[in-house]
């Protein structure tokens, strides 16, 4: 199973990276099999398992996050063909073409 996790919105203050980590080494102890790829922002510091992978972004404030879940993420998401797609602490896609669990 492929997972994506939108995770655009995290920033570096807070314990959203330990959340980020948590999640991708749990996952990996959990589900060896399942490849998850996380979908960052570019200014986004954060240590993730070797075979995790990382998609970054630049985005800037609430508008550009806004735009880029509306419009941008398809072209990011679809070459991935997850299975599901989780949103961290993001708006989220309008209409997502997988099953999608949001966490605020």
């Amino acid at each position: 199973m492929r997972v994506l996790f939108h995770a655009v919105a995290v920033r570096q203050v807070g314990g959203a990276t330990r959340l980020i980590t948590a999640l991708a080494q749990g996952l990996r102890s959990v589900a060896p099999d399942c490849e998850a790829t996380f979908l960052l922002h570019k200014e986004l510091d954060v240590e993730l398992p070797p075979d995790t992978g990382v998609l970054r972004v630049g985005i800037r404030g609430a508008l550009g996050r806004a735009f880029f879940d509306t419009l941008r993420w398809k072209s990011y998401v679809y070459p991935q063909r997850p299975d599901v797609l989780v949103l961290l602490f993001g708006f989220g896609p309008r209409s997502p073409s997988v099953p999608t669990l949001v966490f605020l």
